[in-house]
């Protein structure tokens, strides 16, 4: 900070608090984390009585780098003044001083308080810090506002190396971009990122804060459960620096995609298996119900597991309730299997059949001439694909709508069947 911006500083401060103290000739003295400031006073030093009409207990204004003033006093030692707001400087790690930007927006439209509606985090205590180190922030932001505003928006795309800030104000109903968002807030916001960073979840990407003029404040921590709109998503390389500086064991899937990351292995719990050593994988549903006195009892059991030399990964779950979703755990093995495992071994064993092999697949005998299988078998042009259902790869034969053969999901690699007809007989 320059000493002519810690002069209109302490300007502000003064004027807001009503003080009574000279404006027009402050000066301003550097220390460590920021400017002293006050109205000199002029004395005859060949007087030897002049101390005599020397202000006793002039106050002196201590504006820190962050923008955070103080008010101290003549009466004590300069020294001892700087080190107690250096020391609260640093415990504070450069936070605004609340009252004082409070008291700041006591014009039309401003904000006295804040009620914090939502802080969506389990880590009490560090979410407590957080949402604390948000009223500066938003209490700054509601300065660079127009008149009258009703309510503000406020987007931050942070990674450690880039970032994006977007602001927006409602005014009788219209809204207005603003031109920026000033660095010191930037900074702020950064601070707050960081110790978000500590919580389990770890740092967030995107920090949304919905604020109305009467002092109510959304606030959304996005770890890009989905995608973020184009506007607010940064180029590859600054996510790939802030994965190596917060590493995460979950990468969202459309920001492997974004990153052109693949996912070394499979995991769950503490089993695992590396994707290029997957030579089989199935996963399918068993859905049962059983009668009770009042009604039906639905069950559905999710199972999921690949192999390899030596390894083994297996995942066997259970839902309640007739339509109840997949578990999570399911879900994401599966879908990390068919976007990183299935093309893969589709392609292996494609190539395998053109080269004249033989190649046994969910039970089914797969060559040049076509499909074998226990219940008969079919030459290629005989056959009109395959499709899942009822937990079955049901093998369809040209001009009927009936089965030829089928083989359970259960089977390995049963999964792989109709992808692998397409891409032999394409």
């Amino acid at each position: 900070m320059e000493a002519r911006d810690a002069i209109e500083l302490a300007k502000r401060y003064i004027r807001e608090r009503g003080l009574d103290y000279p404006v027009d000739e402050l000066v301003a003295d550097r220390f460590e984390v920021g400017w002293s400031v006050y109205a000199p006073v002029e004395v005859d030093e060949s007087d030897p009585m002049a101390f005599l009409d020397m202000p006793v207990g002039r106050a002196v204004f201590l504006v820190g780098d962050s923008g955070r003033v103080k008010e101290s006093s003549s009466s004590v030692p300069p020294r001892q003044a700087e080190d107690d707001f250096i020391a609260e400087e640093r415990a504070a790690d450069g936070m605004l001083d609340i009252e004082w930007a409070a008291m700041q927006l006591k014009e039309e439209g401003a904000i006295q308080s804040f009620t914090i509606v939502d802080t969506p985090h389990p880590d009490e205590v560090l979410a407590a810090e957080a949402s604390e180190m948000l009223e500066p922030i938003v209490q700054q932001l509601a300065l660079l506002g127009p008149p009258g505003w009703a309510r503000f928006e406020a987007v931050f795309t942070l990674t450690v190396s880039a970032e994006i800030a977007r602001l927006r104000f409602w005014v009788d109903g219209r809204s207005r971009e603003a031109t920026g968002v000033p660095e010191p807030i930037l900074e702020l916001v950064r601070r707050q990122r960081d110790l978000a960073a500590r919580m389990s979840a770890g740092p967030w990407w995107r920090l949304l804060l919905n604020v109305t003029n009467v002092g109510q404040m959304a606030v959304n921590y996005d770890y890009g459960d989905t995608r973020f709109p184009d506007e607010d998503l940064l180029a590859p390389e600054h996510y790939r620096n802030d994965l190596a500086a917060y590493p995460r064991t979950d990468v969202p899937e459309w920001l492997e995609d974004h990153l052109g990351l693949a996912p070394e292995s499979l995991s769950h719990g503490n089993d695992r298996i590396a994707v290029d050593e997957v030579e089989w994988v199935r996963h399918h549903s068993t859905h049962t119900t059983e009668k009770r006195l009042f009604g039906r009892k639905h069950r559905t059991a999710w199972h999921f597991s690949a192999g390899g030399p030596g390894t083994t990964l297996t995942l066997e779950l259970t839902t309640e309730g007739k339509d109840a979703p997949p578990p999570q755990a399911w879900t994401r093995l599966v879908d990390l299997s068919r976007r990183h495992v299935e093309p893969r071994l589709v392609d292996e064993f494609a190539d395998r059949v053109r080269r004249g092999e033989t190649v046994e697949v969910g039970g089914l005998e797969v060559h040049q001439g076509g499909v074998a299988a226990p219940g008969g078998s079919l030459r290629w042009p005989a056959i009109g694909g395959a499709r899942i259902a009822d937990g079955q790869v049901r093998v369809l034969q040209v001009g009927t709508s009936e089965p030829a053969f089928s083989v359970p999901l259960s089977n390995p690699n049963a999964v792989l069947i109709p992808a692998l007809f397409t891409a032999i007989t394409s």
